[in-house]
């Protein structure tokens, strides 16, 4: 390698051009008749240290003693481009016996970058919001920083829920993603707002907090690697200062959920035999606080020596509750099930009926859920 003349100054996301001169240096012409150069950009003076693979540049032809060629090549760079010398190493597949020590050379350079900087500065939500339903969660994103890289398309902004005031990965729910195209571009000082219905948890209710966090995979700053992947993986999330992209806010959540009750259980037989075919009869009820968001469920019957349900009762079957809506507050239903009580028992028992059960077996597909 005779030479090196890159770029005397260049910035990520832009185009940068580097050329090099290689010369052989040898007793002989090069047996192969095609190689490679590969050029990287670094921070470091040391060819061994961090690097930022720009690419490799195919030379086509064989290099007598003494000839030399020189070649250029332009490369859009990542916007998270930067370092201070430029290595071109030639005669990658060449067969060079000892003498290949001196296939390395170097120039100073300057590439420097500049990171946008995302600050989530609102979050609005709803002065009333219940648990398992659509609340609609709005936020502003602000860039305090330089413009968003025109090549980047898009980048995901995500909302979480979790009841603490201070952010705790482990006990806080992603609710989803939102995605912010990047069309009309995000200079500095300007400001996007994004809404969007996301579903809180069932069964919840309480202070909660809505976490936003912008630019979602943002995180990887690092300017080394492949020139190419990461110039890639830029287009599908905005380069900048990761370290302020979460904010919350308050989002006070009112418990509302159904809650099925069975309310009567009747046995036509007063006193059945073991053996005996029996049919039985139960009301269930919803006396929570809302419509049921299912419309199949399953009530399953027992035969039990005590008035709770365990591992030793014993099933006697169970019954699809079905319809083309969710059981509403305070409605009922009163189905009858022929079940067949066991051999060989005698004595008190109890007839439990577990209504909503999931202990034997699962369901059959149904409909989709009725909301």
């Amino acid at each position: 390698m005779e030479s090196v003349q890159p770029q005397a100054v260049g910035a990520g996301g832009e185009s940068f051009t580097v050329r090099w001169t290689v010369r052989n240096l040898g007793q002989a012409s090069t047996q192969q008749s095609q190689w490679f150069d590969n050029i990287w950009l670094s921070p470091a003076a040391d060819p061994a240290g961090p690097r930022l693979q720009l690419g490799e540049v195919t030379h086509a032809g064989t290099l007598g003693v003494e000839e030399s060629y020189t070649a250029e090549a332009t490369f859009d760079l990542t916007p998270a481009a930067a370092g201070m010398f430029v290595f071109v190493k030639t005669g990658e597949g060449v067969f060079e016996g000892p003498f290949d020590d001196n296939n390395i050379a170097s120039a100073p350079t300057v590439v420097t970058n500049a990171p946008a900087d995302f600050v989530v500065t609102s979050i609005v939500t709803l002065d009333e919001s219940f648990s398992g339903e659509p609340a609609l969660i709005e936020w502003t994103v602000r860039n305090d920083g330089p413009a968003v890289w025109p090549g980047t398309a898009y980048w995901t902004d995500q909302v979480w829920i979790s009841p603490d005031p201070v952010f705790l990965p482990g006990r806080a729910l992603i609710l989803g993603g939102h995605t912010h195209s990047n069309a009309e571009g995000l200079a500095g000082g300007e400001s996007y707002t994004e809404n969007a219905e996301f579903v809180l948890p069932r069964g919840i209710g309480g202070q909660y907090y809505i976490y936003v966090q912008t630019n979602i995979g943002g995180e990887s700053r690092d300017a080394t690697g492949d020139n190419n992947r990461s110039r890639e993986s830029f287009r599908r999330r905005a380069f900048e200062d990761t370290s302020n992209n979460r904010d919350q806010a308050p989002i006070p959540v009112t418990f509302r959920e159904p809650d099925l009750n069975v309310t009567d259980i009747a046995l036509p037989v007063e006193s059945p035999t073991s053996g005996q075919s029996v049919s039985i009869g139960w009301t269930t009820t919803n006396i929570g606080t809302r419509r049921t968001r299912e419309i199949f469920w399953w009530d399953s019957v027992y035969l039990s020596a005590d008035p709770s349900l365990d591992d030793g009762d014993q099933f006697l079957g169970r019954w699809q509750r079905g319809g083309v809506r969710g059981l509403d507050i305070n409605a009922s239903y009163s189905p009858t099930l022929n079940v067949v009580l066991p051999d060989g028992v005698e004595g008190d028992f109890y007839l439990l009926v577990f209504t909503d059960s999931n202990l034997v077996g699962a369901p059959p597909p149904g409909p989709p859920e009725i909301r």
